[in-house]
């Protein structure tokens, strides 16, 4: 009985109280509930990389996106992570400016 309220509590949520059509109910339900149970199962492997940790914390936070660029993704991390505390919030906008440009 709970997986079944559980279920049909989801089904609301995901078509905006059935507002929506099936295809676009299953999509937000791909992005909303399957997906998030998906990462937080491969979010327990211990081969996960840095970056494909990052994208599923991602994830988990935005469930709209889409498709994350991996390469992209790594390579801001990378300069991220060797900023100096210190100055971290200029560091980061400065960061986030020259990436923004790249896309």
């Amino acid at each position: 009985m709970k997986k079944l309220v559980e279920k049909i509590i989801n089904l609301v949520v995901c078509s905006k109280k059935f507002r929506l059509s099936i295809e676009e109910t299953r999509n937000n339900y791909r992005k909303i509930i399957t997906r998030p149970q998906e990462d937080e199962e491969r979010s327990e492997s211990p081969n996960l990389s840095l970056t494909e940790k990052f994208i599923i914390l991602y994830r988990n936070e935005v469930p709209e996106i889409e498709e994350v660029d991996e390469e992209k993704v790594e390579k801001a991390l990378e300069e991220l992570l060797q900023l100096e505390y210190a100055e971290s919030g200029k560091q980061v906008k400065a960061a986030q400016m020259k990436n923004n440009k790249s896309y």
